[in-house]
């Protein structure tokens, strides 16, 4: 399992428990805590995004 997709069972979690939640406080408090999740799940993807662009690239100046 990928650090997103960890991220997004957890979020998952957090909003299935604000799902059973009776408490307002606690429901908000839950629904805060999955969009969190999500947002790092987001930044996981594309932090993978750019380790793959900033891979270097082969020299090509000898094939000249």
């Amino acid at each position: 399992m990928t650090p997103a997709e960890t991220c997004r069972m957890y979020a998952t979690i957090a909003a299935d428990m604000a799902g059973e939640a009776t408490d307002t406080g606690r429901r908000v408090s839950l629904l805060e805590m999955a969009q969190a999740w999500r947002t790092l799940a987001d930044k996981e993807d594309g932090s993978h995004v750019a380790q793959q662009q900033q891979q270097p690239q082969p020299d090509n100046e000898n094939e000249k």
